[in-house]
């Protein structure tokens, strides 16, 4: 009973005083009502329609989105449980893995394929036991579809030829072929909480959508808040569903049913949902806090503090798990619980454990919290010193782990980081970054950098790597993202930590790459002179052999840019520059640019000599391994023999061009190039070849117009 505010000496604010009469409720009681699936009839019949309907599809998929509480995973499930025969490839994203490359996938597709989600050494074994099993004939790009699933096995060499440009599409192209071998039939996607999904299975996803519109499959996603949002997974093409707030009529229908062996009074079922706005989590929260108390007189007045509330009826054994558990996610293993619990030696006896289990879901060896915001409020609860501890308990727990084969560096960085590990958070982010960068994953490569970066700073880190060095790298995978206004903003720290004229030459050199790249010309050449200045006074004062290398690339880098802008003349004179620094330090990527850049020139003037020295480009390319170099210089190579007459030879050096682009992954690009043999073939009159050619070309591309995010 409230007995009004009272000041008391030493509270700055007047507290509320009550008087204890008895007891209302149990302690333990965690929201123990369930509200029957109601008001959501319209939504449900509309996605069935969408999985009864043939593929073909003109849309991407359907994006449920919502306040926190609405109901989005409720209509999600109670849609695929209602699928019969369908297959349900269930998909779950959280913040703490947006880090970690290809987290909101791995675990559903291992699923899928019956693997344990643990990797251990014979994981390897046992997914190419299963690959060899659904897509016997894909095995030289298996280890693609082992990055996907977060597991490891060894690198083929015709994954070590794909560019990195080309490695998305095709780890999709893997991923479709996989899905069709499963011979799954009509498939459901369902991806919970969209907003969170990392940068790779974002990329992923958003093309395997586009995907759906020619299969029998469906994806749906939900997201917490604006359906505009470009965080997470974005389809651009989705339906969009709002799930708005229950009506009043269907939050009384909902309570009614839920209450029917303890019915309260209509007055109260009327003020519970005034209180609730419609917001079912919240109602279910209130409608409980009535039964136990009989009143609503003090029941939260939001959805917040309501899970507040319920936690703190918790008996410390409970609280105590629900806490470490949320330390781990909102999704993890439990595995890693009952170590952490063995760490802290905790015995959880029969009634905490039915306790524990009202708040999750289990499937398998995973666990997850009934809704985001039990685990939020869970963390929120404890002090900030407790949740630097658990988390100091979880990374060490996971350090064991790695010992005996289930290396996850990124979940070991984020652990030591929230534990203020600065000198762990150094080693398992960059270890991260790395790991990122091999799975072609270059957002997470940079947030694991900076992550890096910041432990490196507090640590007054100067071994190596540097942390001017993790700048470099960063501003390299942002470069490789497309996120060049960040790269640079990298560079730019990066230069401050130059410390001589020939490292702030190579960060201009860098610099200029990247405004080449985001079509920046003027400034790319601003960037070249001003690296060019630093290497001149950096060779007037004595500095190491570098700085020809240095040259040689800067002169390069100006030679295509001005080759760009259709500056021949001074495109020649840069190249003619570029070999003269090439030589001599032996730089054969800058020199087969500076020979391609010729042979252009010496096309565009007509000059004899361009096919010679396109083919003197196209062997050092070769030389060096450089494939999209040598894709590029035979195509050149067939445009100059065609203009020159010569059909034979341009038939002969764009069929070779394809075999390199194929090779490389370019498949788009193969295709294309073959056309040009198409078009050739026309010319001839050799119609049913140029038939031939054109159709392959029309299937190898329009399957997969790929938009891939990264």
């Amino acid at each position: 009973m409230a007995l009004g505010s009272f000041t008391v000496k030493g509270k700055a604010a007047a507290l509320q005083l009550f008087e204890v009469v008895g007891e209302t409720g149990q302690l333990n009681s965690w929201n123990r009502i369930e509200l029957p699936f109601a008001g959501r009839e319209q939504e449900l019949a509309a996605l069935r329609q969408l999985v009864d309907s043939p593929a073909g599809s003109s849309s991407e998929g359907v994006v449920l989105y919502g306040d926190a509480g609405v109901g989005k995973s409720r209509l999600l499930a109670q849609f695929t449980d209602s699928l019969g025969d369908h297959v349900v490839l269930r998909l779950a994203s959280e913040p703490n893995q947006q880090m970690t490359p290809y987290a909101a996938v791995a675990g559903g597709l291992r699923r899928l394929l019956g693997l344990e989600l643990a990797e251990s050494p014979q994981a390897e074994v046992e997914l190419r036991r299963r690959l060899a099993d659904v897509i016997p004939t894909h095995a030289a790009y298996w280890p693609l579809v082992a990055d996907v699933l977060r597991l490891t096995i060894a690198t083929t060499p015709e994954v070590e030829a794909l560019t990195d440009a080309n490695r998305p599409e095709r780890t999709l192209r893997l991923i479709v072929a996989l899905l069709e071998a499963l011979d799954l039939g009509s498939v459901v996607i369902a991806v919970e909480d969209g907003q969170w999904v990392d940068a790779s299975s974002a990329g992923l996803l958003a093309a395997l959508a586009a995907e759906t519109q020619s299969r029998p499959w469906l994806m749906v996603v939900t997201r917490r808040g604006d359906v505009a949002s470009q965080d997470g997974l974005v389809l651009n093409d989705a339906i969009a569903f709002p799930i708005e707030p229950l009506s009043p009529g269907d939050s009384m229908i909902a309570m009614r049913r839920a209450t029917g062996a303890t019915p309260l009074h209509r007055s109260q079922l009327e003020a519970i949902v005034a209180k609730s706005g419609g917001n079912p989590l919240f109602l279910s929260a209130l409608l409980q806090a009535a039964i136990d108390t009989g009143s609503l007189e003090t029941a939260p007045d939001s959805l917040p503090r309501a899970i507040n509330a319920q936690l703190n009826r918790l008996d410390p054994p409970t609280m105590r798990v629900v806490g470490m558990a949320s330390v781990l996610g909102a999704r993890f293993r439990s595995s890693h619980l009952a170590d952490l619990l063995e760490r802290e030696k905790i015995v959880v006896d029969s009634a905490t454990a039915e306790h524990v289990d009202r708040m999750f879901a289990v499937d398998g060896d995973e666990v997850s919290f009934r809704h985001g915001l039990i685990r939020d409020a869970a963390y929120e609860s404890m002090s900030f010193r407790r949740r630097r501890d658990l988390h100091r308990r979880a990374g060490l727990m996971m350090e064991e782990r790695a010992r005996r084969g289930e290396q996850d560096d990124a979940a070991l960085a984020f652990h030591f980081a929230a534990a203020k590990d600065d000198a762990k958070t150094f080693r398992y982010a960059h270890r991260a970054a790395l790991a990122s960068e091999r799975a072609f994953a270059p957002i997470e490569a940079a947030e694991q950098y900076r992550r890096a970066i910041a432990a490196g700073r507090r640590l007054r880190h100067s071994g190596e790597p540097t942390i001017r060095d993790l700048w470099l790298s960063r501003a390299r995978v942002l470069d490789h993202a497309g996120l060049f206004d960040d790269a640079l903003e990298a560079l730019s720290r990066a230069s401050r930590l130059s410390a001589s004229p020939q490292e702030r030459a190579e960060v201009e050199v860098r610099r200029a790459r990247v405004q080449q790249h985001s079509g920046s010309f003027v400034a790319a050449l601003a960037a070249n002179t001003r690296a060019r200045s630093h290497l001149a006074r950096s060779h007037r004062e004595g500095g190491d052999d570098g700085h020809r290398a240095l040259r040689a690339s800067a002169s390069a880098q100006a030679a295509i840019v001005f080759q760009v802008q259709g500056r021949f003349k001074e495109a020649v004179r840069a190249a003619e520059e570029t070999i003269a620094e090439a030589v001599l330090c032996g730089d054969q990527h800058a020199l087969a640019q500076a020979y391609g850049v010729l042979a252009g020139a010496s096309l565009v003037a007509g000059d004899q000599s361009a096919a010679t020295l396109g083919v003197q480009s196209l062997e050092l390319f070769e030389a060096i391994g450089d494939r999209e170099g040598q894709a590029r210089m035979t195509n050149n190579l067939g445009v100059e023999a065609y203009y020159r007459g010569d059909l034979a030879q341009a038939i002969a050096y764009y069929e070779r061009c394809a075999q390199i682009a194929t090779k490389s992954g370019a498949v788009i690009d193969a295709a294309q190039t073959r056309a040009n043999i198409g078009e050739i073939f026309l010319q001839q009159n050799r119609l049913a070849e140029a038939e031939e050619i054109f159709v392959q070309s029309q299937q190898d591309t329009a399957p997969l117009a790929i938009g891939v995010r990264q």
